[in-house]
């Protein structure tokens, strides 16, 4: 016959291995629910990395660079003086703030394809975050922007 502690341990590991199989499957339910999310947003990702690819503007995909520019920071050039960045508290408005001179350096640089600092920086100075949002107040309008505007995009 079986042994009462082998029956056991093969009983523990069923319960186990069972466990295991439903915390699978309440995984997958809710993966199912995001999936559609998921691919629409892979699709625009894959769209958006080809228009980069192609030299294209991807500007109507962020939010408040649409054809129209939201009200606010400008997007065509970047003001002479650097704007107020209090009740700014995103990763970029916290490089700036402590190098006040970057503002300066990078204003009137622009990428191959005429991307300038405004349209980047657009979002750090309009929207305001709270402190405990970490969001990083920065959008690159074109691949070269990640070169250009080097030291505000990798401190």
């Amino acid at each position: 016959g079986v042994s009462t502690g082998a029956l056991l341990g093969e009983l523990h590991e069923g319960c186990a291995k069972l466990s295991a199989l439903e915390g699978q499957l309440e995984l997958g339910r809710a993966i199912e629910g995001e999936l559609p999310t998921m691919i629409r947003g892979c699709t625009t990702l894959v769209s958006l990395e080809s228009r980069l690819e192609n030299g294209e503007p991807i500007y109507d995909a962020m939010p408040g660079l649409g054809e129209k520019a939201t009200p606010g920071f400008p997007t065509e050039k970047c003001p002479d003086t650097m704007p107020d960045l209090s009740g700014c508290s995103s990763f970029a408005a916290a490089v700036l703030g402590g190098d006040p001179g970057m503002y300066d350096r990078l204003k009137q640089q622009q990428t191959p394809l005429g991307v300038c600092l405004a349209p980047c920086l657009k979002p750090a100075i309009d929207v305001k975050s709270s402190p405990q949002t970490d969001s990083a107040g920065l959008v690159a309008g074109d691949e070269a922007c990640f070169e250009t505007f080097r030291e505000l995009f990798d401190p």
